[in-house]
């Protein structure tokens, strides 16, 4: 049987996250004797975040650019990159985990170039910044890579891990979701749109400035990085928080409800808010800055990508979307990240510290254990 490279990669994503925040609760029973901090937050954005970024990416590009799918043996390669990089990820010495992880960039890299160029419809204007985010990858792994053998000074090495951390995220989650969260959530000027749209070469189109504008977006966006690595962290972040901000509340319209029901669409424009708000306590709290972050990787990150794996999950399916608008595993889903994120962030203001990371990590764990135990089967089985 045929099968499309979501159904490889996005139960795999979910194996890297519930694997990354277990660290934490292993290191608060007593079974992790290393603190957990870099394997933790590695895991989530190069395991979690990039693998569910690339079963996406491997399923939708050849829609969008109306050509070749992925073949056996591409998914079976990048198939076999992530269960090395998984196995790295419990090495201490990092060398092995970065080295993988650069191979996964160059095939992603080598898996979408060839179509888009051969593409036969005009990419969304929106996709420039998708290439940032994989550029912001690239970068910063060439970066850990130099400090896995050399000493690298602590404004790269900061620069290196925003790239990793915040330029990468950022720039996937508004190249892709400009396109994809207005359209799902009827905000769009288009109004309710499906997952793919694309529109043909020969077809004219208003929008001509659009890919320039957010090239400029893309810019501004790793200048703020630089900014806040080698000059100012105060107005590298408002920077960034800022271009964030108009991003999301221009193109994505999210200061309106969604017009399409379900429960699904407010998980997405949840999400969004999350993605908008979680800068901001960035800019003007930095010693708790990882904890605020939280916002954003929890409340925008995670969130964001259960819902954009449920829509893939049904449409790709033949599931119909009726179980977007109420189903056990989203409700379950989005109460668990929920309750996750209240307890992740209110642990610097909280006593037992290390407890409530590990209960937060409890929290996660059940969020994806329902949105799996609902959806797997419907991943697996086509609908009719």
């Amino acid at each position: 049987m045929k099968t499309d490279p979501y159904q490889w990669f996005f139960p795999a994503g979910v194996v890297f996250g519930v694997v990354g925040v277990f660290f934490w609760i292993a290191y608060w029973a007593g079974w992790m004797p290393i603190y957990p901090g870099l394997f933790h937050s590695e895991l989530m954005i190069g395991g979690f975040f990039l693998t569910a970024a690339a079963g996406f990416l491997m399923t939708a590009v050849p829609r969008f650019t109306g050509t070749y799918t992925a073949s056996f043996i591409e998914k079976l390669f990048f198939l076999i990159l992530v269960l090395a990089l998984f196995a790295a990820a419990f090495f201490v010495k990092r060398l092995f985990f970065h080295v993988v992880l650069l191979f996964e960039i160059v095939f992603l890299v080598s898996f979408a170039l060839p179509r888009f160029l051969k593409s036969a419809f005009r990419p969304a204007v929106s996709f420039v910044l998708a290439g940032f985010g994989i550029f912001s990858f690239f970068v910063a792994d060439l970066i850990f890579l130099a400090g896995d053998f050399y000493s690298i000074s602590a404004p790269w090495r900061l620069f290196a891990r925003q790239l990793f951390f915040y330029a990468s995220f950022y720039s996937l989650v508004l190249g892709i979701g400009t396109q994809l969260v207005p359209s799902i959530l009827g905000l769009s000027r288009q109004g309710i749109a499906k997952l793919q749209g694309p529109t043909p070469l020969n077809r004219p189109t208003a929008d001509k400035k659009g890919t320039g504008d957010f090239f400029t977006y893309g810019l501004f966006l790793m200048a703020s990085f630089a900014v806040e690595s080698f000059f100012s962290a105060f107005w590298g972040k408002l920077l960034r928080a800022a271009l964030v901000t108009f991003v999301i509340l221009y193109y994505w319209r999210i200061y309106r409800r969604p017009l399409a029901p379900g429960l699904l669409c407010w998980c997405l424009w949840i999400s969004a808010w999350m993605v908008l708000i979680g800068g901001w306590p960035l800019v003007f709290d930095s010693v708790r800055a990882v904890h605020w972050a939280h916002i954003l990787f929890v409340g925008g990150l995670s969130l964001m990508v259960f819902s954009i794996m449920t829509r893939v999950t049904l449409s790709h399916g033949q599931h119909g979307l009726v179980l977007e608008r109420r189903s056990w595993g989203l409700i379950g889903m989005l109460g668990f990240l929920m309750l996750s994120l209240l307890t992740r962030v209110s642990a610097p203001f909280v006593y037992a510290y290390e407890s409530h990371l590990a209960y937060a990590a409890m929290m996660w764990i059940f969020a994806a254990v329902c949105w799996s135990v609902f959806f797997f089967p419907k991943m697996f089985k086509k609908g009719i």
